[in-house]
């Protein structure tokens, strides 16, 4: 009996010392931590001192250098200089367009009374033969160009047309260039734009059959382009005049073709053309600007 009590007695000693030894060692951890410094970065303070010593504008510029390009910062004060010389447009286009969005030119030949604005009417290519260049209802029409033709005046060949008014006005002037006296006069036309002065030499003036040049010739072939112009060479007639020097060359010149009614024969058209001499302030769509180089002429 008394045997089994010493061996509880044993037993119970054993667990109060290994427990007493649990405690002990809880109460040693949790004092180790109090007193030991923390090791992560706080809210407030960092880690390093030395990104005190950063210089914040480095840090900016590798930022920005990361983001996408319109993110960036731009200096919007800076004002890239224009790579083409503006000119000044004897013509208020925004006048013109208050009143009529199909204007896109104007039309001036020094010596006649030709001083009009152009215009290009979207699907309807017969609307200025009876409407004026306000769209109100006129005999007389207007200048205008068709469709077959961009408002670009970069085209092989730009078809303008206009009546023969009995008033004199419109193209009725053009047959004048039929007199050898007044076609040396009458050297040059010039198409105004909102931004450009395009300035073209006159090289042929003459009467011709009534077929639609634009659909019956491609300028862009030389075939076609050289063919036109062997026939328009070879008309004999006292009202055709040329001159050899604006004569136009294959794919390299731009030409402005103008028609009008033959005043003798209304089934016969008169035609004057012209060669693109230069292009003042900016550049057409294909970039031609300046004095067109004709030395090769």
């Amino acid at each position: 009996m008394k045997k089994k009590l010493w061996l509880l007695s044993a037993i119970i000693a054993i667990l109060v010392f290994a427990a007493l030894a649990v405690y002990i060692s809880i109460l040693i951890i949790d004092r180790y931590n109090l007193i030991e410094p923390d090791t992560e970065p706080s809210d407030t303070e960092p880690a390093d001192s030395s990104v005190n010593n950063t210089n914040t504008d480095d840090v900016s510029d590798d930022v920005s250098s990361t983001l996408p390009d319109d993110e960036t910062s731009v200096d919007v004060t800076h004002e890239t200089e224009a790579p083409w010389e503006p000119v000044e447009v004897p013509v208020d286009f925004q006048a013109l367009f208050d009143v009529n969005p199909d204007v896109y030119a104007w039309i001036k030949i020094p010596e006649t009374n030709i001083d009009y604005p152009v215009l290009q009417r979207e699907g309807d290519n017969a609307y200025y033969l009876n409407h004026d260049w306000e769209g109100k209802k006129s005999t007389g029409g207007a200048i205008f160009s068709e469709d077959y033709n961009t408002k670009s005046f970069t085209d092989a060949n730009i078809v303008l047309y206009g009546h023969k008014t009995s008033k004199k006005t419109m193209f009725y002037a053009l047959q004048d260039l039929a007199s050898d006296v007044i076609f040396e006069d009458v050297r040059h036309i010039y198409i105004y734009m909102p931004t450009r002065i395009l300035k073209y030499g006159i090289f042929a003036a003459f009467p011709f059959r009534d077929s639609h040049i634009l659909l019956t010739v491609n300028f862009r072939f030389e075939h076609d382009f050289n063919k036109f112009f062997d026939d328009v060479l070879s008309i004999v007639d006292t009202r055709a005049n040329y001159r050899e020097e604006y004569f136009p060359r294959f794919g390299e010149d731009k030409i402005l073709t103008l028609s009008t009614c033959l005043r003798e024969n209304r089934l016969k058209r008169y035609i004057v053309m012209a060669v693109l001499l230069s292009v003042e302030g900016e550049p057409l769509e294909d970039g031609t600007v300046g004095v067109i180089d004709r030395s090769n002429k």
